[in-house]
């Protein structure tokens, strides 16, 4: 199990009573400044000829000191929620289930925190200014993203054998040879390039470290073919 970054509750309304939504999407929207309250809206409109349909909802996260308050309010104005605790959310097996399918061209892995990033400490690598990234501008964000209780894009991982070491097109074959060779512990500085990249509008090059920070060890990526290959000829993967 691992341990919440704070104890919280998320409530999710949709439109399926317009009324009901209406009220809800007011009261979240009036709570939003508060401390530790985050709300916001996903919604979709579809047209197949003159058939139009609206699907919207809108997605409360609370403090669970308020969880009484935001019940009270939806049973005086019949509005039905769903709610998601943030046990619920944040159980190992619960995140690893809201992981998204790895993009075309990508795998998705389960890489050694540890490992990785004792290795990108000696190796040319910007894991280190993703960190800063995220503890500056995006923790808040990408909080709020794990606790929606909706699907995660995760971190997409590059591990690229770095050229003067390796001839293009036979890096990894010659990765391999050389970590058999001499051992990972022996591979020179910047042999090596590890990369996040941020590949949608969210800040998915940090999903790592939020995870990391839930008490994650084994943390889910997206690696493409040659990342994969290196991935598992250093060892970095479960």
């Amino acid at each position: 199990m691992i341990s919440p970054i704070s104890f919280s509750s998320t409530y999710k309304v949709n439109n399926e009573d317009p009324k009901a939504f209406s009220e809800f999407q007011k009261y979240a929207l009036n709570k939003e400044y508060k401390d530790g309250v985050k709300t916001f809206l996903k919604d979709r409109a579809t047209r197949k000829g003159m058939d139009f349909k609206y699907k919207a909802e809108q997605t409360l996260i609370v403090p669970d000191s308020m969880d009484l308050g935001v019940e009270m309010y939806c049973a005086n104005r019949g509005i039905k929620y769903k709610k998601i605790t943030a046990e619920d959310l944040l159980q190992v097996e619960a995140i690893k289930s809201r992981i998204r399918t790895a993009p075309a061209g990508y795998k998705k892995v389960y890489v050694d925190a540890d490992k990785l990033e004792e290795l990108s400490a000696n190796q040319s690598s910007n894991l280190g200014h993703c960190r800063e990234v995220y503890n500056e501008h995006f923790s808040d964000e990408v909080d709020t993203m794990i606790k929606s209780g909706d699907k995660i894009t995760a971190t997409t991982l590059f591990i690229n054998p770095e050229e003067g070491y390796f001839s293009f097109g036979e890096g990894n074959k010659r990765l391999k040879k050389y970590v058999e060779t001499f051992g990972i512990e022996r591979l020179n500085k910047e042999q090596i390039g590890l990369f996040f990249c941020q590949r949608t509008n969210q800040p998915d090059h940090c999903t790592y470290f939020a995870l990391k920070d839930l008490g994650m060890d084994k943390i889910p990526v997206y690696v493409d073919k040659q990342g994969y290959e290196a991935g598992r000829i250093l060892g970095l993967f479960e």
